[in-house]
Formats: C-alpha cells, sequence, structure tokens
C-alpha cells in the first residue's frame, strides 16, 4: 500500500505462504492433490492478478478444489469466511475439526468482496477467507503506520501451522468434493445475499459482471 510498508496488509501473509511452501518441499510432504502457490499483483487496484489468472486458467477451474486468501493482517486466525455455500462450510468444519487445539473457531457462511477469493469464487470455485483476530490490522489500515513493528509474529506463526493443515486438509481428503457452480448457481449466490451491494460498492467490479468481463460465463 502506497502510504506504508504493508507489513500487516500484506507483507505478513506474503511472508507466510513463502514459507509454508518452503517447509512442505523441506520435509517432502506430497499431498494427494497439487497444491499450487500463488502472490497475486494488483489486489488494491481491482484484483486484477486473481481476475487475470481465472480468466487465463478457466477451462482448468473445474479441476480447483479450493482457492484459500489469506488477506487480514497477522491477529490470529478464528476461523474461515466459506462463501455462502453450505457445501464449503461443511467440508471447512471437517478440516478443521482435525486441529482444534490450534482454536476455537468459527466458520462464518457469508460472502465477502474485497480480497483475492472473489474471482474464484464468481468462477464458481470454491473459497475461503481466513477471518483473524483484529489486533493491529484495523487501526493501521492503509496507513503509514502499517509497520513491520505492527505484526503479531506469534500469532502469524500459529496462523501458518492453521493455514498449512487446511490447505493439507484439502489437499489429501479425496472425499472432500466441492462441484463447481454453473453461472446459474453463481447468479442465485449473488441474489441471496448482500453480495451485488458489496460489488456495487468497489472498483467498477458490478459493471465488469453484468458486462461478462468478469466470473463465469
Amino acid at each position: 500500500w502506497g502510504l506504508g510498508t504493508g507489513a500487516n496488509d500484506n507483507g505478513c501473509n506474503v511472508a507466510m505462504m513463502i514459507d509454508i511452501a518452503r517447509q512442505m518441499i523441506k520435509l517432502d510432504i506430497k499431498p494427494k492433490r497439487t497444491i499450487r502457490f500463488a502472490l497475486w499483483n494488483g489486489e488494491e487496484l481491482g484484483l486484477y492478478g486473481s481476475m487475470a489468472y481465472t480468466n487465463k486458467n478457466e477451462s482448468q477451474l473445474g479441476n480447483h478444489i479450493m482457492a484459500m486468501s489469506v488477506d487480514i493482517g497477522s491477529g490470529q486466525i478464528t476461523g474461515f469466511f466459506t462463501g455462502g455455500r453450505p457445501d464449503i462450510l461443511e467440508a471447512t468444519n471437517k478440516v478443521i475439526g482435525e486441529i482444534t487445539e490450534l482454536g476455537p473457531f468459527t466458520n462464518i457462511d457469508i460472502p465477502l468482496v474485497g480480497t483475492d477469493n472473489f474471482d474464484f469464487m464468481m468462477h464458481g470455485v470454491g473459497n475461503l477467507i481466513g477471518n483473524h483476530d483484529p489486533a493491529n490490522y484495523a487501526p493501521n489500515y492503509h496507513a503509514e503506520s502499517d509497520t513491520y513493528d505492527k505484526v503479531d509474529l506469534k500469532s502469524l506463526k500459529i496462523n501458518s501451522a492453521i493455514v498449512a493443515a487446511v490447505t493439507l486438509g484439502f489437499a489429501n481428503d479425496l472425499s472432500l468434493s466441492l462441484p463447481r457452480q454453473s453461472r446459474k448457481e453463481i447468479e442465485e449466490l449473488v441474489k441471496s445475499t448482500d453480495l451485488e451491494q458489496q460489488m456495487k460498492s468497489m472498483m467498477g467490479i458490478w459493471d465488469q459482471w453484468k458486462e461478462g468481463k468478469r466470473g463465469r460465463q
């Protein structure tokens, strides 16, 4: 973010993702499903990095079981937003059940706009957003004060274990099936939640969706 170093938004989680990938390689972990680590550019300008990925790889999205976004600072993860899809909520509850000692966790089944889960959601792909304790995130949001000293390193280490475990849970449990939603199902999600209002509030993404420039066609 232009005003500061972006330590909590989102440098801490970029570093965490890189280190999770590094540790999986170091431990020679071989998941049953492919895990793809991605750092998206252009998020603050309009979610353009993840938009480009989903558009370019649209033909492969039916093979994507889950897209997880971690973008709300370094406070401890208290659960996940599961996108307004009961099937995702059920699957996430199952995976989280294996790591209750790192909780407590409460998963919230509502769709959110504003981070890089969005284009996956609008393409019908299962998606999660980590929900964090606010810690130092909100007071320093998009501010010059978002500096390294605000990062909660203890919680960040716990979060790395949570994210790694949830990622591996989805990758290794082949009984978890989250079929890609059709355009009709996505439109119903928009109608039955406040997604339309969220989309209209930012970055012109509602117009892009209606014009067929974004999401599943």
